[in-house]
């Protein structure tokens, strides 16, 4: 007997056209310094990240060594003002041997010339995948995006896309292990799979084994077109569904794209490009479990 793979195909062809243009901000620099603290002399990392919301990514913007009194310091890194911060934030990591500790700044107001990171001994964070059939998951992403929690409830960071070296894969089993995490619980994983749904499974404070069950995904594949018809290559393509229902990828040199691991849902797609815009595709009903084609 055949059984069909849990994922929904649909194909979906997204249009850009030409744009009046908008008036972008104009790029902010900032000067860093700060200190690490904690116990122990080990030569210290630190590592500035930058979390773009709005395209979901992270990508290291600023990274040295502190000196031996703890102290670090950045010339000219790339920065943001007013509306921008947004959907952005700056993540400063600091890892040394067997420890670690991070900050997030995030507003206008941020100190950026008295920042403090305090690292203390890193922790280990293992549990297992599976599927609704109750079968080990292998080839699974796990990774924190989550990080602690404060007195008003906001998390110390949140995170798009995995901080390295935090991020871990899951084996024939489906076991994995997040090693040199900060001690910043609770936190919060992103487990992803290319045939089943993403998920958020909460970790606590990493004492206890984590299971995570994902369920079947759905998938959206088509084409990115120019304004003269011709296929856009390497661009941005994202879809958003309401609840927890988003995926983003890139076309390829043809313009052809395909979304993986998508909760079920009704969804929008759309393309970005520079100096275009986007007609979306709108409506798309993406059911796990079926398999469909325009």
């Amino acid at each position: 007997m055949l059984r069909l793979r849990a994922a929904l195909l649909f194909v979906a062809c997204i249009w850009l056209a030409a744009s009046a243009g908008t008036q972008q901000p104009p790029q902010v620099h900032r000067n860093l310094r700060g200190t690490v603290r904690g116990p122990g002399t080990d030569r210290t990392r630190v590592t500035v990240w930058h979390n773009d919301m709005n395209k979901h990514a992270i990508e290291p913007i600023a990274e040295g060594f502190a000196n031996a009194d703890g102290t670090f310091a950045f010339d000219r890194v790339p920065w943001f003002a007013r509306q921008q911060w947004g959907s952005q934030s700056v993540v400063v990591v600091a890892r040394r041997n067997g420890q670690a500790g991070l900050v997030t700044l995030r507003s206008d107001e941020a100190r950026t010339d008295q920042i403090d990171v305090t690292v203390a001994a890193t922790i280990e964070l293992g549990g297992r995948v599976h599927g609704a059939d109750g079968k080990p998951l292998a080839g699974a992403r796990v990774w924190p995006a989550v990080f602690g929690d404060s007195p008003n409830h906001q998390p110390k960071a949140w995170v798009t896309e995995p901080l390295l070296p935090w991020i871990a894969e899951t084996g024939a089993d489906g076991a994995f292990t997040l090693r040199g995490l900060p001690p910043l619980p609770p936190f919060q994983l992103r487990v992803e799979h290319p045939d089943h749904a993403k998920a958020w499974v909460d970790a606590g404070d990493g004492t206890e084994w984590v299971l995570a069950e994902l369920q079947p995904g759905a998938r959206i594949r088509g084409h990115v077109r120019l304004p003269d018809g011709t296929p856009a290559p390497r661009v941005r393509v994202a879809a958003a569904a309401t609840g927890a229902g988003f995926g983003h990828t890139l076309s390829d040199e043809h313009g052809a794209f395909i979304l993986t691991g998508l909760p079920a849902g009704r969804y929008k797609v759309w393309a970005e490009a520079p100096d275009l815009t986007v007609v979306a595709a709108a409506g798309i009903e993406a059911t796990a479990g079926n398999v469909a084609s325009d």
